[in-house]
């Protein structure tokens, strides 16, 4: 469904699972890898939808979960770095958000290469919030 851009349905139905009913509160829900990657889904189509302080407890829970499960420099705990410092950049907290990405650009471009699809999204998306920054 978020593929074809229909968030709210998405969000809808994610909401069903008990696994996430409560995932912006609480950390324990994201034990496993279907569930995290549920609380994913979750997130992005929270975000997409404009809700980005619910997806921002989700993602900053998944990420802490799955640090603690993977470790800091394994590519899904990047990519949902990368996802935490995009919902900081919507959500306008620019100084948090350009720490996150530093730190995680620096991380991918170690553990994934700089010409990986997600290091070069995460730089993009970095460089598209350092020019609206220049702009405020």
């Amino acid at each position: 469904l978020t593929l074809d851009g229909k968030h709210a349905e998405a969000e809808k139905l994610l909401r069903f699972a008990p696994e996430l009913k409560d995932a912006a509160k609480e950390a324990q829900y994201f034990q496993d890898d279907a569930t995290r990657d549920a609380a994913d889904v979750l997130a992005s189509a929270l975000m997409m939808q404009g809700k980005y302080d619910e997806a921002d407890k989700i993602m900053r829970n998944n990420l802490a979960t799955t640090t603690r499960i993977r470790g800091p420099e394994h590519p899904e705990t990047l990519r949902i770095a990368a996802g935490v410092a995009l919902s900081l950049k919507k959500q306008k907290k620019y100084a948090e958000a350009e720490r996150m990405y530093r730190k995680t650009l620096l991380a991918l471009q170690q553990v994934v290469g700089e010409t990986s699809k997600l290091t070069k999204h995460t730089a993009s998306n970095f460089e598209e919030m350092l020019q609206e920054m220049r702009s405020l």
